[in-house]
């Protein structure tokens, strides 16, 4: 067997099979709430999740528009201070993943790897030229085409094929310093097989194109083998895979286990109704870091 080449990880375009309506700003709310606050905001998706409850994401948005990006606006609200309002700006396009664990637990289980072949073969072009007289001239040329296909049947395919897997990114927030004192916030990324593996560090994650990453080991074998191969092939899939047979947030407990709770208890439940609550209870500083300062 040949050796595993393990490819760089590229950022791709990747769409939730769950249909996304984009709604442009439009029509502002009247409210006369005096404090610096945010606003509860809400995805629905047409599609049921764990328990066959429905799939929604909930965040908290400074804006008063009732509608932005596909969410609408709650009377929900956070009383923010000037500091968390640089946070929630930061992270607009973000949301907790604690608190939207349905939503998190249905895009992983609707990634899954998958197998493409490298092809390569030349054709012969001709083009014509025309000199500083007039006079035309026919000329050939060698042109190498090459590529990936899903087809392990494709002629030209060389043997070389590689396996591709999806992995989750989570984000934080970093406080950051440059000259004078100045404070820059900034959002720092990992990913992961599984997102629990590191919701602790990186708590928030995006719906947008980045929340997934994909990364490929790829090999070389005799092209009449190709399509006896199969993405889930135990020889040359060596990933690692989400635990989706636990659909609770916690990965080192038992999906049979009888509560049916999964956040904990100390954080922001978006399935309880409030009418003013403190940032405090929503932001977790634990996860905002910040760096030594440096002279």
């Amino acid at each position: 067997m040949n050796k595993v080449l393990l490819g760089d990880i590229k950022k791709v375009l990747l769409y939730l099979s769950l249909p996304i309506v984009l709604t442009s700003c439009g029509k502002k709310a009247e409210c006369n709430y005096p404090n610096r606050h945010a606003h509860l905001y809400v995805k629905s998706f047409d599609k049921n999740g764990i328990d066959n409850k429905p799939i929604t994401i909930k965040k908290y948005v400074i804006s008063e528009y009732l509608n932005t990006d596909g969410y609408e606006r709650k009377e929900d609200k956070i009383n923010v201070t000037t500091e968390d309002e640089l946070y929630l700006k930061k992270i607009k396009n973000h949301f907790k993943i604690e608190d939207n664990w349905p939503y998190m637990y249905n895009l992983m289980s609707n990634y899954h790897d998958f197998i493409e072949f490298y092809y390569r073969y030349t054709t012969i072009e001709t083009y014509v030229t025309t000199d500083s007289k007039g006079h035309t001239h026919v000329h050939t040329r060698t042109k190498i085409h090459t590529g990936w296909t899903d087809n392990p049947n494709y002629i030209h395919n060389t043997g070389k094929f590689h396996i591709g897997h999806h992995r989750f990114r989570g984000y934080r927030i970093e406080k950051k310093y440059k000259s004078k004192g100045r404070e820059e916030i900034t959002l720092e990324y990992k990913s992961a097989d599984d997102i629990r593996e590191i919701i602790n560090e990186y708590p928030y994650a995006t719906d947008f194109d980045d929340e997934v990453e994909i990364v490929y080991k790829e090999y070389n074998v005799n092209k009449s083998e190709l399509p006896k191969i199969r993405p889930d092939d135990p020889i040359y899939n060596t990933f690692k895979h989400p635990y989706l047979s636990n659909i609770t947030i916690d990965l080192n407990r038992n999906s049979n286990n009888e509560s049916n709770s999964n956040t904990p208890t100390n954080q922001f439940n978006p399935n309880q109704t409030f009418d003013v609550m403190d940032s405090n209870d929503y932001f977790n500083q634990n996860t905002i870091t910040e760096p030594h300062k440096t002279r």
